[in-house]
């Protein structure tokens, strides 16, 4: 009864896919064009984008401080004064004063900050593009992974289908012998119940390739429903890496360690910008204005004077004493700096022991792939010799029933092996920074 229960319920879940209209919904999919959509829809890779255009719009020489800040300006000012003199009122005065004018402010010399900090933009901007080429390498690393465990999920359900194949014939076999009175009810409720078994492995294994597809619908940012039709093979081609040509590719293109580099450039950029604190500061002020007077006083004729003023200033500030905080940011700095060395040779540390931790991994999963192929082959060969011998008496539906089990086991362990090795593979090529030209 309880696998009864179990069929109906994963049906139940299915009826909503297999009563769609799959029509305009299936669409053939090849790896190459999964991570073309993948990564022209991704919304991190956009993220990413963006931020690079930020960063790219932000390195400019003006944003650095390489050129002067010029101003224009406008006022008016209205006075009225009434004057005493002795505690008599000796005349009221109205001014009215109108002033436009040009303003330059330009430093010229600072430490050197303004080169340090074009630098400094320079490398905020690598970064930035660094990050996007990380995010890039993920997400292509998750689109093959998604992609091809949809082939490992549908491997496994042609074997499932196979093997419940077998259980619905032997099913059918023993009722047949109990008819003719061959057989008992005993074998036949030890079939069915195989055969029960079978199937509902086979229906969870359909709702294990849903779930694989909507996680790669997920990856590509497709339109939700849409069922793949996967054109590539469930195969690895196998790749002979070598671990010193992988050593030396990793220290200059894995993404992470070069923008772990580019962070160590920032945190030297940063010292030297606190060090330019010590240096004198150098500004020129300049600037025109044209003032147009209106000043009437009572019982007296206007007067409207009319100035033109010229300046051009040079102003010299040096910094000799501010508490200690200047000394301190620059030691803070250097301690930073200290940190991000210390943090890149870990990660060199990492990524190499992942180098050869995984290049490991790949040599013994490729004598798996090959070994998990025989055992296939020998437990095919040993399932027909099984189904003869069961059919003719001379073994029992439970020894036909391990056989089966053997079979079912090494196909399945065959399909994860070469899954794999093609992770492994693909995370070997994303360690190089290869991982792009993935085929």
């Amino acid at each position: 009864m309880y696998r009864y229960i179990r069929i109906i319920s994963i049906i139940l879940v299915l009826l909503p896919f297999t009563g769609r209209s799959q029509g305009d919904l299936k669409k053939q999919l090849s790896l190459s064009d999964a991570i073309q959509t993948g990564l022209l829809n991704n919304f991190n890779i956009g993220i990413s984008k963006l931020n690079l255009k930020t960063a790219q719009i932000n390195n400019t020489q003006g944003i650095a401080g390489r050129f002067p800040q010029v101003s224009l300006f406008a006022n008016s000012n209205n006075v009225y004064d009434d004057n005493y003199s002795g505690g008599q009122e000796s005349g009221k005065t109205d001014r009215n004063v109108l002033e436009a004018g040009l303003r330059t402010s330009w430093t010229l010399f600072s430490g050197f900050k303004v080169n340090i900090t074009k630098k400094k933009l320079d490398a905020l901007e690598e970064l930035s593009e660094g990050n996007s080429e990380v995010i890039i390498e993920n997400n292509i690393q998750s689109i093959i992974l998604a992609y091809y465990n949809i082939l490992l999920q549908q491997g496994k359900l042609e074997v499932l289908e196979n093997i419940k194949k077998l259980s619905r014939d032997k099913y059918h076999f023993e009722m047949n012998r109990k008819e003719i009175g061959s057989s008992v009810t005993y074998n036949v409720l030890q079939s069915k119940d195989s055969y029960l078994a079978d199937s509902i492995n086979y229906l969870e294994q359909q709702l294990n390739i849903r779930k694989s597809m909507q996680n790669l619908n997920l990856l590509l940012g497709d339109q939700p429903g849409v069922q793949y039709i996967l054109t590539d093979k469930f195969e690895a081609d196998a790749i002979d890496f070598n671990e010193e040509e992988l050593l030396s590719t990793v220290m200059k293109d894995n993404k992470s360690l070069r923008n772990q580099y580019v962070n160590i450039k920032l945190k030297q950029y940063e010292t030297k910008l606190a060090n330019s604190s010590l240096w004198p500061s150098i500004s020129l002020n300049a600037g025109t204005s044209h003032s147009n007077s209106t000043i009437k006083v009572e019982n007296h004729s206007s007067l409207s004077p009319n100035n033109i003023n010229y300046y051009a200033n040079i102003s010299l500030s040096f910094n000799l004493f501010n508490g200690g905080r200047t000394r301190a940011a620059i030691k803070s700095a250097r301690i930073n700096e200290d940190i991000t060395s210390l943090q890149t040779k870990q990660l060199e540390f990492s990524v190499k022991n992942e180098i050869f931790t995984n290049y490991d991994l790949y040599n013994i999963r490729k004598q798996l792939v090959a070994t998990s192929m025989n055992a296939v082959e020998t437990a095919k060969m040993n399932l027909d010799i099984s189904l003869e011998l069961f059919k003719n008496g001379s073994i029992n539906s439970f020894n036909y029933r391990d056989i089966q089990l053997q079979y079912l086991n090494a196909s399945i362990s065959h399909l994860a092996s070469i899954f794999n090795l093609i992770d492994t593979q693909v995370e070997l090529l994303r360690l190089s920074g290869n991982v792009i030209g993935y085929k």
